[in-house]
Parts: structure tokens; sequence; C-alpha cells
């Protein structure tokens, strides 16, 4: 027996091995490095960027390279604090980028397998469970959103710990389950925190009250159960139709300010749901102590409270700062601005966890199927396919039940249903289908528009609202600050991976028809649709050659038709050949268990490797390498050789927008060249890697006020307007910046396609034109070239860099100032009413002229916020009039935490830093505490006296220092527990642990 265990034991090791290999073996032994997508050009700059700052002796609190600067500790995509970044401690940090990854895989797994062999699964089953769910695409593909990894690995010793702590009572494991929601927290992913909080709730009052039954005979009568939830799914259905019908109508009159509303209520909305879960939750605690098992559910989820404190306590020195950004960001806007269906998972897609990339792939040669399908376009792919091994799905399925059976099966049934509800995010809604029927559209309106934004411009219901996600963002506090349905995918898999754990024991134990008959059933149809398939290859031809997206193309090229009939056709395939060998290993386990677990181990090690390997994409590490300047601003350091600037300067990169020529053709090496164009063009955040400040970049969060600056509008182009744009008519829509926001933030150079789309925001940079030299290309040169070399710059390097005649200084003086009133809360129509003052151009401008609104000019008057409680503070620094010539302020130090200028004034003035007003900041002036006075809306102000100052801005946030004693005191708390478990281990009667399992 034990040397069966030591070659099952090896067997697991082995496959692990050469999983891992077929995945990483690029990345650690060919010198390669993760660059595809989020990895590349978020977290890779993000990460060097919080690393240098540690190597450097600082606490890396404050980043001042991107919107002006904004916080950096504060950021939870920046996981500065999480102890898991040690793995970047004594190596290259290329090196810790890749280890940093390859080590959250490996403890997803280890992670999964403790888990399954906490709860007496054999150790094959908990090996199939581990491999499934850390080599399957929802955990492995999120090595390009790195937050989310670390979030799923996790996950399964978040799991362990509430079921230690639920069920068995260990008082150990109250520290346990706040150490695993302390990673997640500080590892960036407080969703995975807060969804394991949800579960642990769940599960504790699903425990509670079924302890407290233990012995008494059920009264559940299964024909009343079905009969509610048919009624209650009908009722559900049937209210969100009502209410997509009616409540438009109750939207308010659209505003210049206020394109479409939101409802009335909506500012307040959050206010009342926290006070409507309170007043439940009082209710809830006084019903539930006048009955036993309602007392035993107190008594359940006081220690899970207790963990949650513990954890909030360990990573409050994280935490504090990132409440307190977001809190100021968009995602906490009032009037619900923040997009929360994006990277929905399409229904139809579920067939991936059958049929491995059944829609194709999109990289390398594109033969992605999948935009031909309702929402024809719109798709958002977050993972690119659900696959988690065919036998992992038989598994699961043979092994399903919601009650009875093992600890935990009932549990993971849960966790894998409503993660792939909440993971189908709009289409979970009624809505979506029912505005499929051409009566029912006509009332509810039609389905969203492509690129819609939180709050449709038509004023009806978004398509999502009604649904699972809509129901979790809507009722939960502060689960709308999250994005991304497709995240719930993760917990999905882990629920299906655990589930196959199960099954694999039922399988062993004798009971092979569920297996059998569940991977014949998927033989039979994959079969069938195979034939079909074939006898219909030329219909699918048609069919995806006809669809606009394969003509139109994209990154990778223009959809090969014949590779999506091939993809898709070796997906079936691929899942035949599955299902038969898992017919036969559900024949054979049962009378071989221990021939059946190591064939078992060493088919879901082939099929993850041929399905799922695909998807781990590198490239050479020399094209990240520092050495190598950027192409942008090689040119840009040749322009400022000949005309240098008189102190730091932002450069603004358009987010993203790739050449025309790569949707016209196929290259099989074009992740290569997409990261090596997005590098030499700076795409944000590859910049951080070279030291530039961008003027505004998007990412997962930016405070609400800046956005205001940079934000784009819709304008009618006028015929001299429409003269000096190339391919523009009179009359048509023109995407429009608000220009003299980017020259106030000190924007010197522009980065922006050559190919224009004047209606499409990411090409559309009309606004950038006027008043800006050409850099590059050259317009000499340009004129000397050929028309054929002309078309080939467009299409091919598709970037051009123009420097703004018009940008601000860093700091500059004025005399006079309009005092305004500080806004209260996140409302957007008193924002939008001051910046249009503050940047309206006046007359004469080409794309934004409005006689209806005043011109002012911002180098000699600021706004200033008076604080009402000290209205005197500008008394006797604003006399008014211009600056003068020799007035001047000069930037002489400018590091992340610490700003220093040397301002000369001839008489009392107004010193305006184009850096942004954010809590924590404080001044000095010659050494002296001074108030920061917030100018321009989101600018730093200084009132200073005549003649040469120092004025030092340093960062000091009470957020962090308030989070690090909250830290400390955490960590005291669970030493304090530990100590107190080590004298009790339970908490009062907790249910005895199983016998020990003698499976193999």
């Amino acid at each position: 027996m034990k040397s069966r265990r030591l070659l099952a034991t090896a067997l697991g090791l082995g496959c692990l091995a050469a999983l891992f290999l077929h995945c990483f073996g690029t990345a650690l032994f060919r010198g390669e490095q993760f660059a595809f997508r989020d990895a590349g050009h978020f977290y890779y700059p993000l990460y060097k960027v919080v690393q240098d700052e540690w190597a450097a002796g600082r606490v890396p609190l404050w980043n001042p390279w991107e919107n002006g600067g904004m916080p950096l500790l504060g950021q939870p995509t920046s996981a500065a604090l999480y102890p898991g970044k040690l793995l970047y401690a004594g190596v290259p940090y290329a090196w810790g980028a890749r280890l940093y990854i390859v080590a959250h895989v490996l403890l997803a797994v280890g992670a999964m397998f403790a888990l399954m062999r906490h709860w007496r699964v054999s150790r094959a089953g908990a090996m199939i469970a581990a491999l499934g769910y850390g080599f399957g695409v929802p955990v492995l593909f999120q090595y390009c959103n790195i937050i989310f990894l670390v979030g799923a690995a996790w996950m399964p010793l978040g799991l362990l710990a509430v079921d230690r702590l639920v069920r068995l009572r260990r008082r150990r494991a109250i520290v346990e389950l706040a150490a695993v929601l302390a990673m997640q927290i500080l590892g960036g992913d407080p969703q995975a925190t807060y969804v394991v909080g949800l579960i642990a709730a769940g599960y504790a009052v699903a425990i509670a009250g079924d302890r407290e039954r233990v012995g008494t005979p059920s009264r559940r009568r299964p024909l009343l159960v079905t009969t509610v939830i048919v009624l209650g799914l009908a009722a559900w259905v049937g209210l969100t139709i009502a209410a997509g019908a009616w409540l438009p109508g109750l939207r308010p009159e659209p505003t210049q300010t206020r394109p479409m509303p939101v409802f009335p209520w909506t500012p307040y909305a959050s206010k009342a749901l926290l006070a409507a879960w309170a007043v439940l939750a009082v209710l809830v605690a006084v019903a539930w102590r006048h009955s036993p098992r309602g007392r035993a559910r107190m008594g359940t989820l006081a220690p899970l409270i207790g963990s949650a404190v513990v954890a909030g306590l360990l990573s409050a020195a994280q935490l504090l700062p990132s409440v307190e950004f977001n809190g100021l960001s968009s995602r906490a806007a009032q009037e619900g601005s923040h997009e929360i269906y994006a990277f929905s998972v399409e229904p139809y897609r579920l067939l991936e966890l059958l049929w491995p990339n059944v829609f194709g792939v999109s990289f390398g040669v594109e033969s992605t199927w999948l935009y031909t399908l309702p929402p024809y376009g719109s798709q958002k792919v977050w993972v690119p396919s659900l696959y988690l091994g065919g036998p992992v799905i038989v598994l699961a399925i043979a092994g399903f039940g919601l009650r009875g059976g093992p600890p935990g099966r009932g549990l993971l049934a849960a966790v894998a249903l409503i993660g792939v509800l909440a993971g189908l995010g709009m289409y979970s809604s009624p809505l979506w289908y029912a505005r499929f029927v051409p009566e029912l559209a006509e009332t509810l309106g039609p389905h969203d528009p492509s690129m819609t934004g939180p709050v449709r411009l038509d004023g009806e219901l978004r398509d999502g609202d009604g649904g699972l996600y809509w129901l979790l963002s809507a009722g939960l506090p502060g689960f709308g600050s999250f994005r991304y349905p497709a995240k719930f995918m993760t917990f999905a898999a882990l629920g299906i991976a655990g589930l196959a754990g199960f099954g694999w024991d039922r399988l062993a134990a004798g009971r092979a028809r569920p297996a059998t008959v569940t991977a014949g059933a998927i033989l039979a149809i994959t079969l069938v649709s195979v034939a079909l398939l074939a006898a219909n290859s030329g219909r699918f031809d048609a069919f995806v050659r006809s669809s606009p997206m394969t003509r139109q193309g994209g990154t990778f090229g223009p959809i090969h038709v014949e590779g999506a009939r091939f993809e898709t056709t070796r997906a079936l395939l691929h899942a035949a050949a599955i299902m038969a060998a898992m017919i036969v290993l559900a024949r054979l386990t049962p009378r071989r268990p221990g021939l059946a677990s190591c064939a078992a181990l060493v088919l879901l090690t082939a099929d993850l490797a041929v399905a799922n390997g695909r998807f781990i994409l590198t490239v050479p590490q020399r094209l990240l390498d520092e050495g190598e300047t950027p192409r942008a601003l090689e040119l840009i350091a040749e322009a400022e050789a000949e005309d240098p600037a008189d102190g730091p300067y932002r450069i603004h990169r358009m987010p993203t927008w790739t050449p025309p020529s790569w949707r016209l053709e196929r290259d099989p090496d074009r992740v290569d060249e997409l990261i090596r164009w997005e590098r030499a063009t700076i795409q944000p955040k590859y910049g951080l890697l070279s030291g530039v400040e961008y003027t505004h970049t998007e990412g997962t969060a930016e405070l609400y006020d800046i956005m205001f600056f940079f934000a784009p509008f819709q304008r009618r182009l006028r015929a001299e307007a429409a003269r000096v744009l190339p391919y523009a008519e009179p009359g048509m829509d023109a995407v429009i910046f608000p220009r003299r926001g980017f020259d106030l933030w000190n924007s010197r150079y522009f980065v922006v396609p050559r190919y224009p789309d004047w209606e499409d925001e990411f090409r559309g940079y009309a606004s950038f034109l006027p008043d800006t030299t050409p850099i590059y290309p050259d317009p000499d040169a340009l004129d000397s070239m050929s028309d054929e070399g002309r078309q080939r710059l467009i299409l091919e390097e598709d970037f051009q860099i123009l420097r703004n005649e018009d940008a601000f200084p860093r700091a500059w003086v004025v005399h006079e100032v309009r005092p305004v009133e500080p806004i209260e809360g996140l409302d957007r129509e008193d924002r939008v009413g001051r910046t249009i003052e503050l940047l309206y151009p006046g007359p004469g401008d080409l794309f934004w002229e409005d006689p209806k609104l005043n011109a002012y000019d911002l180098t000699r008057i600021a706004w200033a916020e008076v604080d009402p409680e000290a209205p005197d503070i500008l008394r006797g620094f604003v006399p008014g009039g211009p600056p003068s010539a020799s007035e001047r302020v000069e930037v002489v130090d400018h590091r992340p935490h610490r700003v220093a200028l040397r301002a000369s004034l001839d008489r009392p003035g107004v010193v305006v830093l184009a850096d942004t007003y954010y809590p924590g900041w404080r001044l000095t002036i010659d050494g002296e505490p001074a108030p920061i006075i917030r100018t321009n809306h989101m600018m730093r102000g200084a009132a200073v006296g005549s003649g040469t100052h120092e004025l030092v801005y340093t960062y000091e946030p009470d957020s962090f220092r308030l989070g690090l004693i909250g830290s400390a005191i955490g960590l005291v708390a669970s030493l304090g527990l530990l100590g107190w478990s080590a004298s009790r281990p339970t908490i009062g009667r907790g249910s005895p642990p199983p016998p020990p399992s003698h499976r193999p």
C-alpha cells in the first residue's frame, strides 16, 4: 500500500512537472517574458516602479508619472505591501516578474490539492482537481492579469479555512482565514476577499441550520420547493420586463451637463442600501435570538466576523489608502458612471467547457469566429477559453450534488453554479433575451449599442439590468465598485474542479454509471457535431466569411476562415477522443483503481497541455529591456536637444490603437510585433520603464475629478474645421478632446495616430493639431516621399509626434483668483459646469465655440476653492494684474514623495503647481508649514509673498500612518488568537472530524 501511494504521488508530481515545463519552459529556460495584454503594458512597468521605490529606500506611496500624480500604494493593483513580492528580492527584476507568476500558479495547484485532501478526497482525485484548477484557462490565463491570479491562488486556502472554522469550529482557523483574506487584499484582489466572505457567510448559515436539524425528520416537500422556485423565476422574469418598460420614463430630462441622467434616487442609493442592510441585520439578530437555529447561526457567523476584522487590520496599511483613493475615483461616483457589465461571458461560450477552443483562437493566426455571433462584434473576451479539461467536466457532472454526500461537495456545487451565473453578467438578465422578440423590443428598446456607457443615451435600461450580476452590484454594499463579471468564472472553475475530485472518488468506489453516461452523452453530441460540420463545411465558411467582423479584421489580421473551421474541427475531435477515453476509464476504474488513477492523471495532463498550453504567450526579454530607448522617446530627445523645455513636462499618448496594416495581413509573430510597437510608441504604461510622465492614462481606476479635464465629447464639424482635417467633411460628427485641459496639465508632446478616424475616440486626434509643431514624421521628409512611401508610413508605423506650443509650464504665478466654493460629494453636474468654465478655449476655436461661455486667461487667473472656515486665506496675496516677465517658478526637485519649487515673485501671488491635489500632501514655505489651496479644480496652489521662496511639497498620508497602526494591532491580535486556540482548539460544540480515509 505504501509503495502504491509513493508511486501515485510520484506520478502526480511528474504530471505537474510536465504541465509546468510545457507551459512555462520558454519563460524559465529560454529567457522570455510574460508580456501579453496587461502582463506587458500594465503590470510589468507598474511593478518595476514599485520595486524601484523599495530599492531607493522609499515606501511606494505616490505615483507622479500618471494623471498629474496619483496614489501608488492606494492602487490595489500595485500590491505594494504584498509579502509575495519578496520573490523579487535578490534577483533581477525580469526574473522576479517570471517567478511571481509561476509561483502563484503552483500555489493555486498546491492550495487546491490541500483543500481536497482536507475534505478526505483521495490523492488521485485531489490531483485531478488541482491540475484542472491551476492549469484550466480561467486561472492559468490570469498571468495576463496578475492580481486576479494572486486572488485565485489563495482562494482554495480561503475555503479550507472557512470549512475548518464553520464546520469543524477550529479556533485557529480564525487566524488562518484572516491571513488568506489579508493576502488577497494585499495581493490586489479585494473582490476575491469579498466573494470568499460571502461564500463563508452562506456556508455558515447553511451549516448551522443543518447542525440544528440533526436527529429531526425533514419537512421538505420536493414538489412544493420546485413549485416555489418555478413561480419565483417566473415572477423575476415578469418584474424585470415590466421594469424595463416602466422605469425609463422616470429618468429626468437630459441637459447639457447630463446627456442622459441616471434615476433621481441614484445619488442616495448607496446610503439607503447601507441603512437597509443595517436595519435587516438588526431585525435578523432579534429574530434569531428567539430560536435555537438562529442562535446557532449567530454563533457560527461571529467567528467569521472576527476573521474579517482581523484581516482588515492586517491589511490596513494598504487597505486604508485604497479605500481613500477608491472613494474619490469614478467607481464611487454618485451617478453610477462606472461600467459593471464589461467582459460578461456570452452563454454559448459555456460550450468551451466541453470543447476546447471551439470558437477558434485570437492570436498567432486570427481564427476566431466568436464575433460573428450575438452581440455581433461587441464581445469582450476576458479569458480566451473556459476549458478545465474533459475529464474534469465529466467527473464534476458525475460528482455533482447540493445536499448530502461528503463534506464540501454541496459548497463547491453552489460555488460552481453561482460562479457560472454571475460570470454571465449582462446575459443573466431576462431583458437581453426579451429584446430578441421584436414585439417586446418595441417597448423595451433594442439591445445595447456597441461601446455603450453605464447609462444608455436613449434612456432605456441596460441589457444586464435585472440579472444576477446586477443584483450583486445593486444589492451588496460596495460591490458595484468592482468590474468584469467574467472574473466569477474563476470561482466557477474552483467549484467545477473540486467536484471533479469528488466525482473521481465516486467512480473509484464503483459507481461508474454517472461518469459513463455523461461521457457517452458528450461523445454522442460531439460526433453529431463533427458530422454536421463536415457535411456543411461550405455553409460554415460562407457564414464566417459573410460577417462584417471577418472583413474588418483585428490586431492579428483578418479572420482566416479555413483556420476557423480547422480550429472548430480540432476542438470537436479533441473532445471526442477525451470522451472516448473517459468511457474506457470509467469501465476500468472500479476493477483496477490504481491503474485507472494513473491513466486519468496522464490523460488529464495531455489534455490540458494540448488544449491550454498554447495560451501562455511570451516574448524575448530584449523587447522590454530598459537599455533600449523607445523610438518615440529617441525622437523627443532629439527635439529637446534643439529646443529644450524650461522644466519637467508631460507627454500625452492616446491610449489604444494599432497600425491599420495589421488588419490587412496575418503574422504568426504578431505578439512580438505588438509588444515591439507598443513599447516603441510608449503605450501606457510602457513609458514608466523610461521615466515618462503621462498626462492622462486609463487603468483600473482614476480620480473622478481628473477625468473631466480630458474626457472627449462629440461636435459636428464646421466647414473651416473640416478643411484642416484630412478625410473630413463638413457636418460630420467628430470626437473632440478638451485641448485646453491637456495644455493646462503641462503636455509638451502628443503621440497620436497617423491614420485618422475623426469619429473614433482612439484615433480622433483633431484637437491636438492646432498650435503644434510636427516632430515626427518630418514634414520635409514626407514631402520628398513617394505616395507609396507615405502610405507605408501610415499603414505600418501609424504614429506621429507633435510638440504642443501652448503647453503650460509645470508651475507658474498668478496674481488674480476666482474664489469658488469646494464641491462636496461626487456629483457630475457641479464638476461639468466648473471644468467647462476652465477649459473653454474662447471664440475662434475650430472645434468648440459657444457664444454663451466666457474664456479666461489661465496664465493670469486661477480658480481657488476657498474653505468657508478660512475665507481670508488669500487676503493680501491676489493684488490682480498679469505676472511680470521677471517672475518665475523653477522646479528644483521632483521625486515621487517630494516636490521642491523656487519661486521668485515681484509682488504677492499664488503659485500654481500642475500636480494633483490629494489628501496627504503637506507644504512648507521657507521651512514653515503653509496651507495647500485647491486650485483650478485639481491642482495645488500656495499663497506666496514677494521675493524668492522655497516651496516644498511632501506626501505624508494619514491613511498610511493609521493603516500601519491598524496592521500592528492586527498582528498582535493574530498572535493572541493563536495562543487562545492552542489552549482551547475548538469553539463550542463543533462537528467531530470524519474518520481517516482509506481511499488510494
